[in-house]
């Protein structure tokens, strides 16, 4: 079975704002853009990139705050 990004997000300790559409964790937010693509942004810039499904797992799974992404 594939690997859902709402589970993932979910179990790495993002909120869920709004159903399927919007989830933040501390500084980060997770927004659904068009189609398959999905915004990821913080507090003071609220659309740094777009990014597929793929990527966004590993982002989820590694923010641990704003200055640290590994």
């Amino acid at each position: 079975m594939p690997e859902s990004l709402i589970q993932t997000l979910k179990e790495c300790g993002w909120t869920e704002i709004k159903e399927d559409w919007e989830y933040h964790k501390e500084d980060w937010l997770v927004l659904r853009d068009t189609s398959l693509w999905w915004i990821i942004g913080t507090a003071s810039n609220p659309r740094v990139f777009d990014v597929l499904p793929k990527p966004l797992l590993v982002f989820a799974r590694e923010v641990r705050s704003p200055t640290n992404i590994k």
